[in-house]
Formats: C-alpha cells, sequence, structure tokens
C-alpha cells in the first residue's frame, strides 16, 4: 500500500510541474479522439469484511474517448484494479459520460459517471464471475501540447449485483494520475471566437475610456457651473444682507426720530397739565367708606373723588405702616393682630399733593386656638382612614361656628429616622388631612391651609417613648378674632 501511494505522490508532483503556463481549452477538443491512461492506488472500502480481508494495491487503467462538444465528451474505459493480501482482481469495463466544470480555464476540472461489467475473481482461484458495476469520478486535467493532456484523478467504483461471495459490498477508491493523447487538429472555431472576443474586449475597453474622459469633462463643466452658480449666490446674498442692512438703519432712525417726537409730545403736554392745574383748583371729597373694621387677613376697598383738574389719579398711603394698600385702593389686614389697632389710609392728590383726605380701619387682635386631632397613621403612610372621621368633624364643627376662622393643619413627627424624610411625611400627612375635611365634611378650602413642620417642633422629649408618642400629631390651629 505504502509502494503504491509513493508512486502516486511522485507522479503527481511530476505532472504538476510539467504544467506549462500557457492557455489551452477543453473545447479545442470538439469532435477529437484520444487515447489515455490513468496510474493509481486501489483501496478497498465498503463492509469490514472487503477492508479487513484486503490491502491497497495497484490500479492501473485505459480508455478512448471522443469530444462531443466544449463540455461533454463519452469515454469507453477498462480498468485493473488489484488488491492484495485478499488478494481480488476487479476488472471494471465501462461507458462513461464526462462533463467539463470550466471548460475557459487553464486547469479544467470534471466529472464522470458510466456503468458496464466488471469481472471479478480471487487469484487463488480460476473462478472469474461478472456483475453489473457503476463508477464515477472527479478529474483535473491540463494540456501541456495541443495534443496531450496530464492530470489527476478520484475515481470510484462498486459492484452492482452480488453474484459470488466475493463481490459482497465490493467498492474501490482510486486516487492517481492521468495522461491523454489527442489525435487532430485543435479547432480554430475556439481560435476565431477568442480573436474575436479580444477584439471585441478592446473597442470595450477604448469605448469605456471614452466615455470615463467624457464623463470627467462633464463633471469638470458640471463644477465649473456650480462654482458660478455658487458664486452668483454668494454675491446675491452679500447684496442682499447690505440691503436688508441699510433698511435696519433708516427703520432705526425713523424710529429715534419718532421717539424724540414723542418725547416732545409727552413734554408739552406735561406743560399744559401744570398750566391747568395752575387754572383750577383742585377740590377733594371724603374718602368712603370713613371707617371699616377689618380681622387678621381681611381686606377692604376705598375710593377718593377728585375735581377741578383733569388729573383725578390719586396715592394711597398708611399710618402706620400696618398690613398692605394696592393703587387701586384696597388694603389688606395682616394675617395676625396681636392688639387692637387703627390705622389711617390717606389719599393723596397727584395733581395737587397739598389736597388729601382720610379714612381710618379699625384692627381687631386675633388669637391662636389649636385642635389636636387624634389620628393615627399606617407606618410611612398618609392615607387617612374611615374610622377617623369623628375626628375630622371637631375641625368641620368649629369652622362652621366661626365662619370668619382660618386654620391651618399642621403636621408634626418625633426625632427618629431622617429629618428630610420626617419633613416630607408630614407635609403629605398635613395635605392629606385637609384633603379629607374639603371632601368628606365640605370644609371651605379657601380658610385651610396644610403644613408639615417635621421633627422641628416638639412638645415632649424626643429621648422617651411616650415624648416621642406626643410629638407624632396632627394639629388644626385656628386663627379668630377675639
Amino acid at each position: 500500500m505504502k509502494t503504491a501511494m509513493r508512486w502516486v505522490i511522485v507522479c503527481g508532483a511530476c505532472v504538476a510541474m510539467m504544467a506549462p503556463p500557457a492557455k489551452l481549452f477543453a473545447d479545442d477538443l470538439t469532435g477529437r479522439v484520444a487515447v489515455g491512461g490513468a496510474l493509481g492506488a486501489a483501496v478497498p472500502v465498503g463492509s469490514k469484511v472487503v477492508t479487513d480481508r484486503n490491502d491497497t494495491g495497484l490500479g492501473l487503467g485505459g480508455w478512448v474517448a471522443y469530444g462531443l462538444s466544449s463540455r461533454w465528451s463519452a469515454r469507453l474505459s477498462y480498468d485493473n484494479l488489484d488488491l492484495t493480501r485478499g488478494p481480488v482482481r476487479v476488472e471494471p469495463l465501462h461507458l462513461s459520460a464526462a462533463y467539463a466544470l470550466c471548460p475557459d480555464s487553464k486547469w479544467n476540472p470534471s466529472v464522470r459517471a458510466g456503468i458496464g461489467p466488471d469481472f471479478v475473481r480471487a487469484v487463488v482461484s480460476t473462478n472469474k464471475p461478472t456483475v453489473f458495476g457503476f463508477g464515477a469520478g472527479l478529474a483535473i486535467d491540463r494540456f501541456i501540447t495541443s495534443n496531450l493532456s496530464i492530470g489527476a484523478a478520484l475515481d470510484w467504483f462498486a459492484d452492482l449485483a452480488k453474484q459470488h461471495t466475493m463481490t459482497r459490498d465490493v467498492h474501490i477508491l482510486r486516487p492517481g494520475i492521468t495522461a491523454a493523447f489527442w489525435f487532430g487538429e485543435a479547432s480554430q472555431s475556439k481560435t476565431a471566437a477568442q480573436t474575436a472576443e479580444a477584439e471585441k474586449a478592446a473597442q470595450d475597453a477604448r469605448a469605456a475610456q471614452a466615455a470615463k474622459a467624457a464623463q470627467a469633462a462633464q463633471a469638470a463643466e458640471a463644477a465649473k457651473a456650480a462654482q458660478a452658480a455658487q458664486a452668483a449666490e454668494a454675491a446675491k446674498a452679500a447684496q442682499a444682507a447690505q440691503a436688508a442692512e441699510a433698511a435696519k438703519a433708516a427703520q432705526a432712525a425713523q424710529a429715534a426720530e419718532a421717539a424724540k417726537a414723542a418725547q416732545a409730545a409727552q413734554a408739552a403736554q406735561a406743560t399744559q397739565a401744570a398750566q391747568a392745574v395752575q387754572r383750577a383748583p383742585v377740590t377733594m371729597s371724603q374718602t368712603t367708606p370713613a371707617a371699616a373694621d377689618l380681622q387678621a387677613g381681611g381686606s377692604q376697598s376705598f375710593a377718593a373723588a377728585v375735581t377741578g383738574n383733569p388729573n383725578t389719579n390719586v396715592t394711597w398711603s398708611l399710618d402706620p405702616q400696618v398690613g398692605s394698600i394696592s393703587p387701586a385702593g384696597v388694603y389688606t389686614a395682616p394675617t395676625s393682630i396681636a392688639q387692637d389697632q387703627t390705622v389711617t389710609v390717606t389719599a393723596t392728590s397727584v395733581a395737587d399733593p397739598a389736597k388729601k383726605t382720610s379714612s381710618q380701619v379699625r384692627l381687631k387682635a386675633s388669637e391662636k386656638i389649636e385642635v389636636a386631632l387624634d389620628v393615627q397613621f399606617d407606618t410611612d403612610k398618609d392615607a387617612v382612614k374611615p374610622e377617623y372621621d369623628d375626628q375630622l368633624k371637631k375641625v368641620a364643627a368649629f369652622f362652621k361656628d366661626h365662619p370668619s376662622a382660618k386654620a391651618e393643619i399642621e403636621g408634626h413627627t418625633d426625632s427618629a429616622g431622617n429629618a428630610a424624610h420626617n419633613l416630607d411625611l408630614s407635609q403629605r400627612r398635613a395635605k392629606a388631612v385637609r384633603k379629607a375635611l374639603i371632601d368628606r365634611f365640605q370644609a371651605d378650602g379657601s380658610r385651610l391651609t396644610a403644613k408639615g413642620y417635621g421633627q422641628t417642633r416638639p412638645i415632649a422629649d424626643n429621648t422617651t417613648a411616650e415624648g416621642k408618642a406626643r410629638n407624632r400629631r396632627v394639629v388644626a390651629a385656628f386663627t379668630v378674632a377675639k
């Protein structure tokens, strides 16, 4: 086996070295006859019975072929596949068809398949049964002259009928080298076709070169036109910018002139008003109402009539400066009044500041009343459970009895935990109580506010459990008049 494989490798190397760089085509073989042969190794494959009883031997073959077209050819072959040790000899006589895969390449791969009788015998026996066989192969070859080709092939032979015990599952692979001599001259059709193809390729190349040059010229013209268009656009944009700047400058000048004229007109009007003041003395009627009683956070509108002058505007002032008054004469009392006091509200004529009139506001002191609500919340929650509605009713009843009272719902926590979290939690719980008063008891939301104080206002010691419980509270702080 080693000797046969060694011969195959050596011969294959020789085939590779003999291959010339010139290019000859397989379709030159159309209508030509060839004789050839193959030398390789016969390798037994198939069932264990065959492979255990036989070793690789020498595989020889010879054939006659006829070129049908550029790709197809017919072949009649005879092979001698001599297995050793068994020994078994198989002599296939097959009629095959071959198909060239790349007839226009330097190396021409092909596939083939055929059928015919196989003569099978054992060397130790004179019996020589005949069975029906099948063969297939892959090959690649190359012409080294116009008549001689060399190559390599891998053939497979198999018996299709079992007429003798020796033929059971007989399959043989033969890797090897091939050589063939083709009679006759090469077809001129390919040469003419090659020449025509070369001329066509040259024409195509010249046409492509011309097209490329034309495209380059067109691109240059287009670029030149684009540059010219860009320059024109830039000039047009510059002109437009200049025109816009000029228009803007003209508008600014017109605006300045208009402002100057308006200032002059205003100055003339002021002069005329001053002269009118001198001509028509100002008189003012009593401010109305003459007096008002207010509680903390209350408000009252005042009015003062000015006659005898086109300018009827007045300014408002307070003495002492307690509360606030708007330019329209609306006075608002402070949100907290510690003691009763009187504030004088004065209206002064803008046209003649010597003309004044006044009214009085009597502020009533208020007191703060706190109503503690025994409302418990789930841990870190702010939902007000319905079971605490009795506590909320106390605040609603106080609101009903004191229509002018206002209240702030205060939320407080102990000092356990994070201070920022406690502040947020107390704010959410105070808002929840305010919302429950409005939704469940129709309390006036405009008189209710909510604010969380977290742990900043303890009423007991936070170091004891009892003190912490007292500090966790919700309080309704009412502001009412005394």
